[in-house]
């Protein structure tokens, strides 16, 4: 049997290794050896359509996996509906975010066969096993087409023992175009990187965020993580681990242990932490763990910084005890980075110059400002709606963090896109932090290299790229 892997095409956007794919493949191998995987990630290759086209003809698989995020239901309608004109009988398959919280958008796509929700590992591989019996039957985050919808599962399948999972399948990697291309970091102190899951799921109930994983919160064992890492240092070259947990630091013992173990190991590696940290489950012990550890950038997430949002968000960050980890570590010379969420349903003017204030009274090396996209399948979907109706709502349907038209705008009329990039002009036209970051920045050239790899990827989603692609019949 053969099975494509695809990540469609998203080109305004960093790019990172397709990590849940990558564990597809390996579990689908193990359970069933002699299977055939490919990888085609269409986010880094310029002929994603014509790669493609020669894969179904040439290779002909008998599955094809698609990953899914919010935007990508045209990219995905076309991907599908070409596999099914070239391929009749392949059994194509959707995944991911997207499919997990909106299920139902994707049964206008008649030529999607089944979904795969939540975590994918076990689901995938009853998939595989009904394919090769030439079943499809319904299973805990398995659901197969009927008519003209998909029989959803009563629940999701959730892996208890992460150890017992096979590493991603890195095989299908090629580690040097993706360290060439900007990246979810944007800063690289390594030759090559990959990023790392060492948890799934988070215990706190943000409106905004998606659960893939779910609300239980499960932990590799620090000996899993390290074990990890000497494989891809010593395998594959890689220098550097972009760690990319909901809520890494949540057990403060652990993340102290695999220190110690990287240390212990003798692991020249560099760490990363672009997707956020829990500000207020730092402390100076485990910042300066982390430092000794190989750590030389991390990331705050504040979001907000009105008290009454933070409630009704359901994040309930300490917001003085965060901004306090912010001032440790950049005492301690780490990269520091903040994220900020602006335009949330019922927030003030006030409430949002009040998260600007904080972003910039920090000595933030870096602040991410991203504009509230209430996706789908969240509680914050649901507020949204509440606030504009459904028929305003369905005019951002594929809205994402770059649509030039955001939730708040259509609420409120207010502009705030332009305070976005007001924000921005403000951060980099700061000499001071200019030279403060420019001072910690690894690998200065390649970054200037990564930088023009981000333009060119901008002047192509401008030209049209990351939109549908066209097929000749």
């Amino acid at each position: 049997m053969k099975i494509l892997l695809i990540k469609p095409d998203w080109a305004v956007h960093g790019v990172s290794p397709p990590l849940g794919l990558l564990y597809l493949s390996a579990i689908a191998k193990r359970q069933f050896p002699g299977i055939e995987t490919r990888l085609l990630d269409m986010r880094v290759v310029k002929d994603g359509a014509a790669r493609y086209d020669r894969l179904l003809r040439d290779w002909k698989p008998d599955i094809i996996g698609i990953s899914t995020l919010n935007g990508d239901i045209e990219f995905v309608a076309a991907l599908a509906g070409h596999a099914r004109r070239v391929l009749p009988g392949v059994h194509i398959c959707c995944g991911g975010p997207y499919a997990t919280h909106a299920p139902g958008d994707f049964e206008r796509i008649h030529a999607v066969d089944s979904l795969v929700l939540g975590e994918g590992e076990n689901a995938f591989c009853h998939l595989v096993e009904q394919v090769a019996n030439g079943r499809a039957e319904p299973h805990p985050g398995f659901a197969p087409r009927r008519g003209g919808g998909f029989m959803l599962p009563e629940e999701n399948d959730v892996i208890d023992d992460l150890d017992a999972l096979p590493f991603p399948d890195w095989d299908l990697l090629d580690f040097d175009l993706y360290a060439r291309l900007p990246q979810m970091n944007s800063f690289l102190a390594g030759q090559r990187y990959m990023i790392l899951f060492s948890s799934r799921a988070c215990p706190y109930h943000c409106t905004y965020c998606h659960s893939i994983f779910g609300k239980k919160f499960r932990m590799r064992s620090p000996e899993n993580v390290v074990r990890e890492m000497e494989l891809l240092r010593s395998s594959y070259g890689v220098d550097e681990f972009q760690i990319v947990d909901d809520i890494f630091n949540f057990d403060r013992e652990r993340v102290l242990k695999i220190c110690r173990l990287i240390g212990e190991r003798g692991l020249d590696i560099k760490l990363s932490f672009p997707n956020g940290l829990r500000g207020d489950r730092l402390d100076e012990e485990v910042i300066l763990a982390l430092k000794r550890a190989g750590a030389y950038s991390i990331t705050i997430a504040f979001e907000t910084a009105s008290p009454r949002l933070q409630k009704l968000l359901r994040k309930n960050i300490d917001l003085e005890h965060a901004a306090e980890a912010a001032r440790i570590s950049v005492r301690n010379g780490l990269i520091t980075r903040g994220f900020f969420m602006l335009g949330f349903p019922t927030e003030t003017r006030t409430e949002i110059q009040s998260t600007v204030r904080l972003a910039f009274s920090l000595p933030l090396h870096v602040a991410s400002f991203f504009l509230v996209v209430p996706f789908k399948g969240t509680p914050l979907y649901d507020l949204a709606v509440q606030d504009v109706g459904p028929e305003k709502m369905a005019l951002l349907k594929d809205q994402d963090y770059q649509a030039p038209s955001t939730y708040y705008m259509l609420s409120t009329g207010y502009n705030v896109r332009r305070l976005q990039r007001l924000c921005y002009l403000r951060l980099w036209m700061n000499p001071v932090r200019m030279m403060r970051l420019f001072k910690l920045m690894p690998h200065k050239l390649k970054r200037l290299r990564q930088l023009n790899a981000q333009l060119e990827l901008l002047l192509d989603f401008h030209r049209g790229r990351g939109s549908a692609p066209q097929f000749s019949e």
